[in-house]
């Protein structure tokens, strides 16, 4: 005998959902905030079997709700959504562009994000929301790209130190041209495999001896 199906989800239902966890925002007790926090969760990722207009009907009811939430709240609510790839992209956002203490889970993990809304984060963010996108296990080519147009030291010194960040050519030469002037530059490209030979010798001629022994070694 087939289980029977889940009650399909109604606008009723999504506003009784929504007065409920309203009154739990207003509650500050920490077994109402612990509730909160699973039932946001399990409302944004509710109705995943539903049309898409649904769907984003749900998650439209979580945004209204984690804006009125206290900060923890939404920072576990970003510690969820963080190690979870099917979670819905608008909350991801939604949760990148708040204060850095939950947004830094989202942008270091999130698995939702493609190279354009890293791109994004990269070019309109503060120093610290690049921090978070640029420690990423791994870093596209166009994030890479991103952040040598800014021609800003230090999110190419976080970029450069990723050994996970694929630096292409073009923005790699920029780099070394920048690392003349800029000596927090030097060690991290020294660090680096993947620096093509004729670019290493450019970097060779100008680092001091103890960076030209590194690089022997």
């Amino acid at each position: 005998m087939a289980a029977p199906s889940s009650p399909r989800m109604t606008l009723a239902s999504l506003r009784g959902r929504a007065k409920d966890l309203l009154a739990l925002a207003r509650d500050p007790s920490a077994s109402a905030r612990a509730t909160l926090v699973s039932s946001l969760y399990d409302l944004s990722r509710a109705g995943t079997d539903l049309p898409a207009g649904e769907r984003a009907l749900a998650v439209d009811v979580v945004l209204e709700i984690v804006k009125r939430a206290e900060a923890d709240v939404r920072r576990q609510l970003a510690e969820q959504v963080a190690h979870d790839p099917s979670a819905p992209k608008v909350l991801a956002l939604a949760l990148a562009r708040d204060q850095i203490s939950v947004a830094f889970p989202v942008l270091l993990e999130s698995a939702v994000f493609d190279d354009s809304d890293l791109v994004q984060i990269v070019r309109e963010s503060h120093p610290e929301y690049q921090l978070a996108a640029l420690q990423r296990e791994t870093v596209g080519a166009a994030v890479s790209e991103a952040v040598v147009e800014s021609r800003d030291t230090r999110s190419m010194r976080w970029l450069v130190e990723n050994p996970g960040a694929d630096i292409p050519r073009g923005a790699m030469e920029v780099i070394v041209e920048a690392a003349r002037a800029e000596p927090e530059l030097q060690k991290p490209l020294v660090d680096r495999s993947d620096v093509p030979a004729d670019l290493a010798a450019k970097i060779y001629a100008f680092v001091p001896d103890d960076l030209r022994r590194r690089m022997v070694d």
